[in-house]
């Protein structure tokens, strides 16, 4: 059709063609911002924080001795059943602090699964909140 035979459109139809531009243009301005690629995700305020301790840390531990020193190393959580979530680290005296969603979680400091299997590495994380923890990484001094 040429420019000539084309019926001028009514007031109804050009209200429909604004309203569906401007809802065009709203929705790809609202997707641009959701996408904004510095938009950060809010921070989990919940986890697990506490110390890895290297332990035997002598061949004769005797009373008086100093305290064990912590370990500094990687710190692997687990879900209940192995599967990995994520891999921490430990500072040179053994702190650490993992931001984790609520649920139940295993602790491996490294040390060939000893803490698991000795149930001292467990952990349930609540919301909005984060569990203490002490473990101990087998040094394997005996």
């Amino acid at each position: 059709m040429s420019a000539m035979n084309r019926r001028p459109r009514s007031r109804t139809e050009k209200l429909l063609l604004g309203v569906l531009g401007l809802t065009a243009i709203l929705l790809l301005t609202s997707l641009a911002l959701a996408l904004k690629p510095d938009s950060k995700p809010r921070p989990l305020s919940s986890g697990i924080l506490g110390t890895v301790i290297a332990s035997p840390c002598r061949p004769v531990e005797m009373a008086g001795d100093p305290p064990c020193p912590g370990h500094e190393g990687e710190l692997r959580v687990l879900r209940p059943d192995g599967n990995l979530v994520t891999v921490s680290h430990t500072d040179r005296n053994g702190r650490f602090r993992v931001e984790l969603p609520p649920g139940r979680y295993m602790l491996d400091p490294g040390d060939g699964g000893y803490a698991i299997a000795k149930g001292g590495a467990r952990a349930t994380v609540r919301e909005n909140a984060f569990t203490r923890v002490e473990l101990f990484y087998y040094t394997g001094i005996q």
